[in-house]
Parts: structure tokens; C-alpha cells; sequence
């Protein structure tokens, strides 16, 4: 399913959005327990409309097959920038969204 709406172009199968909802709710229904929504549907979503060819070169290929996972963050228009460091013990990141007006903020 995570190729399922990656252009082949990018090495998915290159169906649309609508085939890929109906994957999505049938995996909601047998309660499959992935980050499909954040990495398969909002990830590569924003990579593909981003219009940055050489990170969807990169990425969705990964995101394809399963060895990628990702989210996004930082869809906010009050002027605060999202960073994030990597936690090497822990295998993941730890993401902080700073305002301008209140300073950091775990999320």
C-alpha cells in the first residue's frame, strides 16, 4: 500500500488519491498498526505538490517501500519555524516548534 499513489515515475503503482483512501479505510478496518497516515498519505502528498523532484527522487522511493518513515510539520503561518534532532538512543526525533511570541514548544 505505500506505492499505491506514488507516480511511477517514482517507482509506485500511480493510482490516485482515491483509490489509496479506500486502502487506508480498509486498514483502519482490520486495525493495521503502521504510520500510514503521516508517512504513506501526508508525507509523500507534500513531497509530490512541493514540487522538489530531486527530494521526491530521494524519498519516495523509500516511502514506496516501506523503509521510510516520515511526517510532516510545520504548516503554521504565525511566523514560527519547526526544528528537530534526531535522539541516536532512542531511534527517532524530538521536534520543537518555536513563536514568536511564547518561544519553545515541545510537540
Amino acid at each position: 500500500m505505500h506505492g499505491l499513489a506514488i507516480p511511477e515515475e517514482y517507482g509506485g503503482s500511480g493510482y490516485t488519491f482515491a483509490e489509496l483512501a479506500v486502502a487506508m479505510e480498509e486498514s483502519g478496518r482490520t486495525l493495521y498498526c503502521a504510520p500510514l497516515l503521516p508517512t504513506v498519505v501526508l508525507a509523500a502528498h507534500a513531497l509530490l505538490h512541493c514540487e522538489d523532484r530531486q527530494a521526491c527522487e530521494r524519498y519516495l522511493p523509500a516511502d514506496r517501500d516501506g523503509t521510510l518513515t516520515a511526517t510532516v510539520a510545520g504548516f503554521h503561518d504565525d511566523g514560527s519555524r519547526v526544528s528537530a534532532e534526531r535522539e541516536a538512543a532512542a531511534g527517532c526525533c524530538a521536534a520543537r516548534r518555536t513563536s514568536c511570541s511564547t518561544g519553545p514548544t515541545p510537540i
